[in-house]
């Protein structure tokens, strides 16, 4: 871009000095709020500096479009406290470029509808042991979020390294709680030292990714001993990512690689599904008539029999309840880009190495672009109500090349878990307690979200 160019277009406005003076507590303790009240006071984009550095609030359809698709390019993914490339390294969320092309090349397969079929019994089977542990539970509140990430974390490990030992799913899931705990404290501290200071925080998350890194690689090395002696394996995508590029060695996954990949699909694959379903719950359990209308369509369209693959378009107002979740509490609640070269957002000038927040909570609460958004209106994603909308007002997994590869698999999980639940049990809230959207690495419940599951006659 010309500098003649340049001086023709608009200054991206800026929010100034006040932002660093009176609100930067508020911006730190409540970002949600904060973002909003900039982007409805200064419209779709507007500039602001935290301590010293620029940041560009983005909240528009059409400007989430052109950074996310048509300049996609132009726009990579940057970490911002550098805390995701710290746990998951360089794998398919945080790479970019021709590394995360050949990434996404090499894990779509895992999510092609014949793998999603053969995941539906692995899915089944372990619901069945969490409907078994509700009712054994009785009638005692339990903090459901937990239990979700539980259920998700057997089903994911399930499909990454098949039928797991009992004694290396313990181990997995004890690392991970710890590693998810020591990421929760790297990003709430208010000053932010690199890790090689020897802080005692930074001591403790690089002794705990440690541990995660040895046991990885230890299941990594086991499996390639088990091919190189020809034992039996069933496909799992260990497996899958260990057989990549078999025909040519040159395009064949280091450890390195595989670490990366599997410690994404592990992190990103069930704690935001996980958080959604903590949320759905929650609205379900303060309305029961949401649990009455899914109850009712999983019947007509079910039986008795169990759900699978072909039901899934049939179960139209199970689908927007999650839809209607996903829009008000969105797991990924900010998204964050650095353009590599000078560019517009329609007319005004973006200087090379902007840092852009693109307010995805925002834009799902925005009056501009939804009716009522403020209130849980699930028929709001009927056909008919959507036909007018901009395609980029909803990117609850983002939009683009770069749309999440397991949105396919994400979609199933819930729509399973929450047919069978609901038809399971009546839910009822813990206390009138108001659970409120605490901004982290995801949008989480606080305090957790408690539920009575009480089994229908």
């Amino acid at each position: 871009m010309s500098s003649n160019q340049s001086q023709n277009l608009l200054k991206i406005p800026d929010a100034g000095t006040k932002i660093f003076y009176q609100e930067i507590k508020e911006a730190l303790q409540n970002p949600l709020k904060t973002l909003c009240n900039l982007t409805k006071k200064y419209g779709g984009i507007v500039q602001i500096k935290i301590v010293y550095k620029k940041f560009m609030v983005v909240e528009s359809p059409e400007y989430f479009k052109y950074i996310l698709q048509d300049k996609y390019k132009n726009f990579p993914k940057h970490d911002l406290s550098g805390l995701l490339t710290n746990i998951l390294g360089h794998g398919l969320i945080t790479s970019n470029g021709k590394t995360w092309l050949q990434q996404r090349r090499i894990m779509q397969p895992a999510f092609h509808k014949t793998q999603l079929e053969g995941i539906m019994g692995i899915i089944h089977q372990e619901i069945d042991k969490l409907i078994d542990t509700l009712k054994e539970n009785g009638a005692i509140p339990i903090d459901i979020c937990k239990q979700f990430m539980d259920l998700n974390f057997r089903i994911i490990t399930r499909m990454l390294f098949g039928e797991a030992e009992h004694r290396e799913l313990k181990e997995i899931s004890e690392i991970m709680n710890d590693l998810a705990i020591e990421a929760e404290k790297q990003l709430t501290q208010a000053i932010k030292l690199p890790l090689s200071i020897p802080t005692p925080s930074n001591i403790r998350f690089k002794r705990v990714r440690k541990k995660f890194d040895s046991l990885i690689y230890s299941i990594i090395n086991n499996r390639k001993i088990q091919i190189s002696r020809d034992t039996p394996i069933q496909p799992d995508i260990l497996q899958m990512l260990l057989t990549a590029g078999a025909e040519d060695k040159h395009d064949a996954l280091t450890d390195e690689q595989i670490r990366d990949e599997l410690t994404t699909l592990f992190m990103a694959g069930y704690e935001t599904t996980s958080q959604t379903l903590g949320w759905l719950f929650y609205r379900v359990a303060k309305h029961p008539e949401i649990a009455a209308a899914i109850r009712a369509e999983t019947k007509e369209v079910l039986a008795d029999r169990a759900i699978d693959l072909h039901d899934f378009a049939q179960l139209t107002y199970t689908t927007n309840v999650i839809k209607e979740t996903m829009r008000f509490y969105p797991s990924v609640w900010l998204m964050v880009r650095k353009n590599l070269a000078a560019d517009t957002l329609a007319q005004h000038y973006l200087p090379k190495q902007s840092i852009l927040l693109l307010n995805v909570y925002g834009l799902h609460h925005n009056e501009a672009y939804w009716d009522k958004p403020e209130e849980f209106l699930p028929d709001r994603f009927d056909a008919a109500n959507l036909k007018d909308q901009h395609p980029f007002c909803y990117v609850p997994f983002g939009k683009g090349p770069r749309l999440c590869i397991g949105e396919p698999f994400a979609m199933m999980l819930m729509q399973i878990v929450v047919s069978r639940l609901v038809s399971t049990f009546e839910c009822v809230p813990a206390g009138d307690i108001e659970v409120k959207m605490e901004p982290q690495i995801t949008l989480k419940p606080k305090p957790g979200i408690y539920i009575q599951f009480n089994p229908l006659v």
